[in-house]
């Protein structure tokens, strides 16, 4: 079941992250919007080209960037600046935090036609990195976060001809998944190992895609991906279990080890509670069983519009509001026009 909670704003949010149970809105300046229906202004503005957010969960650091678009903006969020104090006034609450900034681009080829590449995540020694494509479209790097040192810079590189978007990182940070696309445009998944690409960045290069017609992927845990798989170039109708199909793929095993029929044309998934489900956003929330296909529970009220590919040549940011699901995976934030719906998912 579904359970709907509107927390009511003075000011809607551009942009969603959750920071432990406070929501961030950073496209907005850093806005923060509490359980208790308390605003936070962030007391600053950054550009209004910027439309998509990352960040790491503990809120060291986030990045900005035009979703369709080539610029992107490095925040390093400093301690509260201890000269400061907050400020009460009405109902709103100022903070004043130092922000540390660092600009950076991908390849203006195709940049209208897709999902900015570019993902946060903790190296194994605990320091913040970024993975992303700033130089050529189809070239994946490793930067760390807070100077821009390149950890995958290589004379020897020689990446596949394909478009590389929606990028994550499994918890771990030792695995990382890429569903872009390939001309003519088909979409796909790339799978790499992280630590294996410290050592050799030829490793982010990519030889094969996982698999074709991916409308979208994500990490359930360390060693488990599911993906969902359409009708499209390289699948019939007959070639899957049902409307479209979820494939659990092990990075470790480097094999699909589960595959779930579905009566649904679409999907755009988010990981879920336990083992059992995931969530999907195309269009609406809902929570699908991995085990049957089927949809347990939705709120087709509550207009979400995840992606279903990773091309969207009528990309218009107005009808796609923000969104942010907890690191618990049982609550999604969703922003609207009078503030922001908390889904939250009791089985």
């Amino acid at each position: 079941m579904l359970h709907q909670t509107l927390l009511p704003f003075p000011t809607p949010p551009l942009s969603l992250v959750w920071e432990g149970d406070t929501l961030v809105d950073w496209v907005s300046g850093g806005n923060r919007y509490a359980p208790d229906s308390t605003f936070e202004s962030a007391n600053r503005a950054f550009s209004d080209r910027f439309n998509g957010v990352a960040a790491l969960p503990d809120g060291r650091c986030a990045a900005l960037f035009e979703r369709r678009w080539t610029k992107g903006l490095i925040l390093i969020n400093e301690l509260e600046n201890p000269e400061y104090t907050r400020i009460r006034a009405g109902e709103r609450i100022f903070s004043f935090r130092e922000i540390k900034t660092r600009e950076i681009n991908r390849s203006c080829y195709e940049a209208d036609a897709y999902e900015y590449p570019i993902t946060l995540f903790n190296l194994s020694d605990g320091r913040p990195a970024i993975l992303h494509c700033p130089d050529e479209y189809n070239r994946l790097e490793i930067d760390l976060l807070e100077t821009g040192k390149r950890l995958t810079a290589s004379d020897s590189r020689k990446p596949e001809d394909c478009f590389h978007s929606r990028l994550e990182v499994s918890p771990s940070g030792r695995y990382a998944l890429s569903a872009g696309w390939v001309w003519h445009p088909v979409d796909a998944l790339w799978v790499f190992d992280l630590h294996k690409a410290l050592e050799d960045p030829r490793h982010l290069d990519g030889n094969n895609a996982v698999e074709n017609d991916v409308s979208s992927a994500v990490f359930l845990n360390d060693d488990l991906i599911a993906f969902s798989v359409v009708e499209g170039t390289c699948h019939a109708p007959s070639d899957l279990l049902g409307k479209s199909q979820i494939n659990l793929y092990s990075p470790e095993k480097e094999e699909v080890v589960h595959r779930t029929g579905l009566d649904l044309e679409y999907l755009s998934l988010l990981p879920g509670p336990y083992k059992r489900y995931v969530w999907d956003i195309f269009r609406y929330p809902k929570i699908i069983d991995l085990h049957s296909g089927a949809v347990v529970a939705e709120c087709p009220e509550l207009i979400t519009n995840g992606p279903a590919s990773s091309i969207d040549l009528n990309f218009d940011p107005a009808e796609h509001p923000p969104y942010a699901l907890h690191p618990d995976r049982r609550r999604l934030a969703v922003g609207t026009k009078e503030g922001i719906v908390i889904v939250t998912f009791a089985d």
